[in-house]
């Protein structure tokens, strides 16, 4: 995460491969990525953030002078296909909506619409 030099515009790279480029600003500061690992390690690896950064500025160079505020990791739990379904658990419904990998953002809106229709359908059976 980078503090905003000025971005106001998403950016995502594709075809998206393991290492590929994208740009979000969120107000004050950029969330860039992006590296694809096969890994349950979320340790921050300097060289992979500044590969990351080199490949967002090639694209935007305001970022290349913008402050690191932070370096996290983040996990993208994945199935081959998610899992959306609403399940009677005695008299409380609960709606699963989860496993888009690294899809999460592009499927959201659709999914969560999905989730919310099953949320609000109150004749799922008991299990």
């Amino acid at each position: 995460m980078l503090r905003n030099p000025g971005i106001e515009r998403f950016f995502l790279e594709a075809p998206i491969t393991p290492t590929w480029a994208s740009i979000f600003p969120h107000g004050d500061h950029v969330v860039l990525g992006r590296a694809q690992r096969r890994s349950d390690d979320t340790t921050p690896d300097p060289a992979e953030e500044a590969d990351i950064v080199a490949r967002c500025a090639a694209i935007e160079p305001a970022l290349a002078a913008a402050d690191v505020i932070e370096h996290t990791v983040g996990l993208r739990p994945g199935r081959p296909v998610p899992r959306l379904e609403a399940e009677r658990r005695g008299s409380t419904l609960v709606v699963h909506n989860y496993g888009h990998s690294g899809n999460g953002v592009m499927l959201s809106w659709g999914c969560a619409r999905d989730a919310a229709a099953l949320a609000l359908d109150q004749t799922t059976p008991a299990v």
